[in-house]
């Protein structure tokens, strides 16, 4: 497949011979099988500062809705989703003002999405959710997140040693764990 563009977050529909990938500047839909491009999504990718001054939006990963009709991610730094087989070129704002952090995943169900700073949202009330034990950062850090597949636990990064941090979505909090300690093991 001759792709525009580097392939950066990439992310199956629920029809599994399509594939986005997301790059700075724009969003790719692939068909695997057929080995073509079906469509390239523009976003952008910086903006002014000052007189002669610009920064980058931090866009982060994209996703397919649940229903495969469409393409979710930012742009600018509102969440947006594109009809991307019918209007391509027009992004519907879902969530204005996230604010400029990167996206880090969205669960399975699409109903929960997680930025940079351990910040979660809830796509379906578009607010986002104060989760009761949740470390945020204040840095634009915490790239980890995994989510269980019925979208009931999800695991980000604790800010100090970065060890996993897992949440009970129905009930808000912050499961009580023993500390988790990490070990990496080489062979030589």
């Amino acid at each position: 497949i001759n792709a525009p563009q580097n392939a950066g977050y990439i992310d199956f529909s629920p029809e599994t011979n399509l594939v986005v990938s997301a790059g700075s500047a724009s969003i790719t839909i692939f068909d695997i099988e057929a080995g073509i491009v079906k469509a390239v999504l523009s976003r952008p990718y910086k903006y002014a500062t000052g007189p002669n001054t610009t920064d980058y939006y931090w866009n982060g990963k994209v996703t397919f809705s649940a229903d495969g009709k469409y393409i979710i991610g930012k742009y600018q730094n509102s969440l947006a989703r594109w009809d991307w087989r019918n209007a391509p070129d027009k992004p519907e704002i879902i969530i204005g003002d996230l604010g400029n952090r990167a996206i880090i995943g969205f669960s399975p169900d699409k109903k929960y999405m997680v930025q940079q700073s351990n910040y979660l949202w809830d796509l379906q009330q578009g607010k986002q959710i104060s989760i009761e034990g949740l470390t945020g950062y204040e840095s634009e850090t915490a790239y980890g997140f995994a989510s269980t597949i019925g979208s009931s636990c999800m695991v980000v990064t604790e800010p100090v040693n970065h060890t996993p941090q897992f949440i009970n979505l129905n009930n808000k909090k912050v499961l009580t764990t023993s500390p988790l300690k990490y070990v990496v093991v080489m062979s030589i």
